[in-house]
């Protein structure tokens, strides 16, 4: 089973705060505009760096699979909450 995992941190100020994880995580693999950039830690493992003032220090995790349905056993119309 293929796995992927895309993880985003936000930050108040980008330009302030990107030493710090240049440090951190090193160089960025790419720019994705002006305010996000992204390393690559690992093949199809991610994580981003990325000006929301509004959700400083709050972030959030995407994790891609081939097949779900393979993955997560859930009855058919099963409501899942997490």
């Amino acid at each position: 089973m293929a796995l992927a995992l895309f993880a985003e941190i936000h930050v108040r100020d980008f330009q302030s705060a990107k030493a710090w994880y240049v440090q951190l995580l090193g160089e960025s693999s790419f720019v994705a505009h002006g305010t996000e950039e992204v390393c690559e830690l690992a093949e199809n493992r991610s994580i981003a760096v990325e000006e929301q003032p509004e959700n400083a220090s709050h972030g959030a995790v995407t994790v891609f699979v081939d097949d779900l349905d393979a993955v997560v056993d859930v009855p058919p119309g099963a409501l899942v909450q997490l």
